[in-house]
């Protein structure tokens, strides 16, 4: 009876003694120990010292560690603070516009081990007046498009972003924003699964104001198989200059223009359904004008000028106005008209920006161009922000007229290395040409299609 009286204490010593240790908790790892070393500080915040920001702007600051409470005080200005669900990040938002002139921003609060943030701050000024917000101009997918699985993402603004965001719902990628602040790219890391997507679009100006969230949805099939790009070009292989199309590999080679005037500098419209091209038809020989060729096929002379030239034509990136030069005695410049044929005059220096080049990779990351500074014509590309002066050709030939494929892998150009001028595309990353026109006539201005 003592051994069973014995034998049974053993028992409940052992389960009262596993029931304790249960709320015994882990031991801290070294990597929790590190944490709580961590000094909190502040590690980004949306204004810079000394800026101007807009009277509504709203503040967000950034921490290395997460928060258990955050306050964020602009001098002279009632607002409210709201930390985020991470801890890491807070944002103060102003409950009226902020007063102009010099204001101190200051930061406190508690991390989650209840030690105080090092206080800091930051000088910066609120705008007398403020331009008005910047807004989405364009992205390169409709709602409800459907895109095959390694898609990029292009979004334009209509004014200068600090920072942007581009989200997509169950999509791992980058965003990246161009040097000028106006384009952002959003790249997936790895092919997107196919389904419903939702895009969401958030930032700030420079101004500090939050851009207005834009979102749209669109679907991902991984089967869709991505149709072969085409490329225009002139060629006098019929006598004088017409414009022809082909696709990217030389194939289905088919005259647009016919006409016993020369037609030349064919540039593709954003949305690829139409053609600005140069054309002495309605003119003195080689004295043109700038004509627009419609997807239903009727060519429109748009300038109309007899006896002064105009070329280099480019498109807006809203396909609403083309840009030309143009060497009118009174007053040569670039203009610009509606493709209509409504409006016509001087370029502003301000409205750069709103035109695409061809000679601008489609991504805004770099541009390619020509120099002859070495005794034949090369052509050279610079990345914005890295390497500049990349000779992509390197040959004694004449490589002239360069233009990105749409994916900015790629660029078409013209060369007379073979004899005479004929059409070849080369990767930027292995510089190894191939030639894709094959005649004793003269194949120029190469112009790749937007998709």
């Amino acid at each position: 009876m003592r051994n069973y009286v014995l034998a049974l204490s053993i028992v409940l010593l052992c389960i009262l003694f596993a029931g304790c240790a249960e709320d015994v908790p882990d031991p801290l790892t070294q990597e929790d120990l590190n944490i709580v070393d961590l000094p909190q500080k502040v590690v980004n915040v949306s204004v810079s010292e000394g800026q101007e920001v807009a009277r509504d702007a709203t503040i967000t600051v950034k921490f290395n560690k997460k928060m258990a409470s955050a306050n964020i005080e602009v001098s002279g200005v009632s607002g409210s603070t709201v930390l985020d669900p991470t801890g890491k990040s807070a944002t103060f938002t102003p409950l009226s516009d902020m007063s102009s002139g010099a204001h101190v921003l200051k930061v406190t609060g508690k991390d989650d081990f209840d030690r105080d943030l090092e206080t800091f701050t930051r000088n910066f000024r609120v705008a007398v007046e403020s331009p008005p917000p910047i807004k989405v101009k364009s992205i390169n997918v409709e709602s409800g498009q459907t895109v095959i699985s390694n898609y990029t993402i292009v979004v334009e603004f209509d004014g200068e972003m600090a920072e942007v965001n581009i989200d997509i719902s169950g999509v791992k990628g980058t965003t990246t924003l161009s040097r000028d602040g106006k384009t952002a790219t959003f790249t997936p890391s790895s092919a997107m699964s196919s389904g419903s997507h939702t895009l969401t679009i958030t930032g700030k100006d420079t101004l500090g104001r939050d851009l207005k969230p834009v979102s749209r949805n669109f679907t991902v099939e991984s089967e869709v198989k991505p149709r072969k790009s085409v490329i225009a070009f002139s060629s006098n292989r019929d006598g004088d200059y017409e414009i022809y199309l082909m696709y990217v590999d030389g194939t289905e080679v088919t005259q647009f223009t016919k006409n016993v005037s020369n037609d030349i500098e064919p540039v593709w419209s954003p949305n690829e359904k139409e053609l600005a091209f140069v054309s002495d038809r309605d003119s003195f020989e080689w004295i043109g004008d700038i004509f627009l060729m419609k997807s239903d096929g009727t060519q429109v002379n748009l300038t109309n000028t007899l006896a002064v030239n105009e070329d280099y034509p480019f498109w807006s990136r809203d396909g609403k106005r083309i840009g030309f030069f143009s060497d009118r005695i009174d007053n040569p410049g670039y203009y610009v008209i509606n493709t209509d044929g409504t409006n016509l005059r001087l370029m502003n220096d301000d409205e750069w920006g709103d035109f695409v080049f061809m000679v601008d990779s489609p991504d805004g990351t770099m541009f390619v161009y020509e120099d002859d500074s070495s005794g034949d014509s090369e052509i050279y590309l610079d990345i914005y922000g890295g390497n500049t002066g990349i000779n992509l050709t390197r040959n004694p030939a004449s490589d002239v007229w360069p233009s990105w494929s749409p994916d900015s892998k790629s660029i078409v150009f013209a060369s007379d290395r073979d004899g005479n001028f004929e059409i070849y595309i080369m990767s930027i990353d292995n510089r190894k040409p191939i030639r894709i026109t094959y005649n004793p006539a003269d194949d120029v201005f190469p112009a790749w299609s937007p998709f």
